[in-house]
C-alpha cells in the first residue's frame, strides 16, 4: 500500500524533519512530467537495440566490399553474371531446377501463385496467419485474379488435414465453383513466433496435393532457419514442393514461367547484381550465423521464463530465432510493455531505446540477428528484468485525501520509497489514458 493522504502517520516522527527536504523534492518528481527523454534529443548518449525483425540487419563489410567489386549486366536479357550465378547456387541449394532473383518476399510468393495459377479465378489454400494472408496486401486476388481459402493455423503453423481434405475443390468443379489451384505452407512460419513445421507434417500435405494434382508452394522466407532447426538441409525440406521462396534477400524457385510474372510486376532490376554480390556472400555464412542467433534466442526466452514474473512471460521451448512475450496481468498489455522498453530515463545507468514488435493476442515478437551483440542483449534483458520485477499495479492501494474544490490532496512523506512513486504515477498514467 502507498498511503498518500497524510504525512502524520510515519513511523519515525523523529527523523521527519530531517528528511522533510527529500519529502519536498520527491512532491515535485509526483507531479511533474515524467523525466523521459526521446532518442533524438539524446541522440549522442542513447544506444540502440533492435529487436523487431532480423530484417532491420545492414551489410557486413565482406558484403559492401562484394556489392562494390561486382561484374553486373542486364539481367533481363541473362546477362548479368552475378546474379545467374546466385541463382544458380540457390537452385543447387534448394534442390529445384531454377531459380530466380525478386525485390521481395512479397514478390517471389505472388509470382509464384500467379504462375501456378495460370488461370484467374482459381482457388489457393493456406493458413489465415499465414504472412501470404495477413502481411501481402491481398495481391494475391487484387493483382493475381486468384480467390483464397483460408484455414485456421494452429499454434505450431500447421492446419488441420481434414479441414484440408475438405476444402479441397476438384481440377474440373461445377460451373459455380473454383478449383484449386495450389496450396501455400510457411516455414519456419512468421505469426506462431519462429515455428518450424514438422518434415512428416509436410510430406502428409504435399502427399495429399500430389493425390488431388495441386502443386505446394513453400514460403521459405526463414527456410534456413528450419534447415537449422531440423539438422536437415533445406533440399530435403522442400523437396517436394513445385516452388518455394527464401530471403537473401529474395529468390524464388520455379520455371520460367515466373519471369512473365515477375517482369508485370516491375521486379526486373537490370543491372542488379550489386545486390546478388551480398547475398552471394550472406549464403557462404547464412547456417552458422542462424545457427548462433538460435543459441542466443533460446537462451534469451530461458532468462525470460526464468524471472517467473507475473507481468511478463514466454514459452522457454523456442525453434528458432524468435520469442512470443505474453502478459498474464490485464493491468499490462503489450502496449504498456513496448512502451516501457523504448523509454529512457534521465537518470538510467545505462541509456537504452529497446525496439519490440507489438503482437495479435497480446504478444510482442522479438527477433535475434546477428546485428545484435551481446552487450545488446544484455542490455535489453537488464530492461525487461526492471518491468517484470515490478509489482502488479492492481495489487497496489494509493490512497489520496479528498479536498473541496473537486480536488485530491497527496502529500509524499518519508515512508514512501521509489517503487510506491512508480507505482502511483503508474496508477495516474493508466486514469488519464
Amino acid at each position: 500500500m502507498a498511503d498518500f493522504s497524510t504525512p502524520y502517520h510515519s513511523r519515525d516522527k523523529k527523523e521527519s524533519g530531517r528528511r522533510k527536504k527529500e519529502s519536498v523534492g520527491n512532491t515535485g518528481r509526483l507531479f511533474r512530467s515524467v523525466q523521459f527523454v526521446s532518442a533524438c534529443q539524446l541522440s549522442n548518449m542513447v544506444r540502440e537495440v533492435d529487436l523487431r525483425s532480423d530484417t532491420v540487419t545492414k551489410p557486413t563489410p565482406a558484403m559492401r566490399k562484394a556489392m562494390a567489386e561486382a561484374v553486373v549486366g542486364d539481367d533481363v536479357y541473362k546477362e548479368d553474371p552475378t546474379i545467374n550465378e546466385l541463382e544458380e547456387k540457390i537452385a543447387e541449394f534448394l534442390g529445384k531446377e531454377a531459380a530466380l532473383f525478386v525485390a521481395s518476399g512479397t514478390m517471389g510468393n505472388l509470382s509464384a501463385v500467379m504462375a501456378h495459377c495460370w488461370t484467374r479465378g482459381q482457388e489457393i489454400i493456406m493458413g489465415d496467419q499465414s504472412h501470404m494472408f495477413m502481411y501481402e496486401q491481398g495481391g494475391i486476388s487484387s493483382l493475381a485474379g486468384v480467390h483464397v481459402s483460408s484455414i485456421p493455423t494452429l499454434e505450431d503453423g500447421t492446419f488441420d488435414l481434414e479441414v484440408l481434405k475438405e476444402k479441397i475443390r476438384p481440377r474440373n468443379p461445377n460451373m459455380h465453383e473454383p478449383s484449386t489451384g495450389l496450396i501455400c505452407l510457411e516455414n519456419s512460419h512468421n505469426r506462431c513466433g519462429g515455428k518450424v513445421l514438422p518434415l512428416s507434417y509436410i510430406r502428409e500435405v504435399c502427399a495429399l496435393a500430389r493425390n488431388n494434382d495441386i502443386p505446394v508452394h513453400m514460403d521459405g522466407a526463414r527456410i534456413i532457419n528450419a534447415s537449422v532447426h531440423c539438422g536437415v538441409p533445406a533440399h530435403e525440406i522442400v523437396k517436394e514442393c513445385a516452388s518455394v521462396s527464401m530471403c537473401l534477400s529474395k529468390l524464388i524457385c520455379f520455371s520460367c514461367r515466373v519471369h512473365r510474372c515477375r517482369k508485370v510486376l516491375g521486379g526486373a532490376m537490370r543491372q542488379a547484381g550489386v545486390l546478388a554480390a551480398a547475398a552471394l556472400v550472406a549464403l557462404e555464412s547464412a547456417e552458422e550465423r542462424i545457427r548462433i542467433d538460435h543459441q542466443r534466442t533460446k537462451k534469451f526466452a530461458q532468462e525470460i521464463y526464468n524471472l517467473k514474473s507475473k507481468l511478463i512471460t514466454c514459452d522457454p521451448a523456442i525453434d528458432s530465432n524468435m520469442i512470443l512475450l505474453q502478459f498474464p496481468s490485464p493491468n499490462f498489455t503489450n502496449e504498456d510493455f513496448v512502451r516501457r522498453m523504448a523509454e529512457v530515463k534521465i537518470e538510467d545507468k545505462e541509456q537504452v531505446v529497446v525496439k519490440a514488435c507489438p503482437w495479435y493476442r497480446n504478444r510482442v515478437r522479438c527477433v535475434l540477428h546477428s546485428d545484435l551483440t551481446q552487450e545488446d542483449l544484455d542490455s535489453a534483458l537488464m530492461k525487461i528484468r526492471a518491468i517484470a520485477n515490478k509489482q502488479d499495479p492492481d495489487a497496489v492501494v494509493v490512497k489520496a485525501g479528498l479536498r473541496d474544490k473537486n480536488r485530491v490532496r497527496c502529500v509524499i512523506h518519508s515512508d514512501l520509497n521509489e517503487e510506491h512513486l512508480e507505482w502511483a504515477l503508474q496508477k495516474i498514467r493508466k486514469i488519464l489514458g
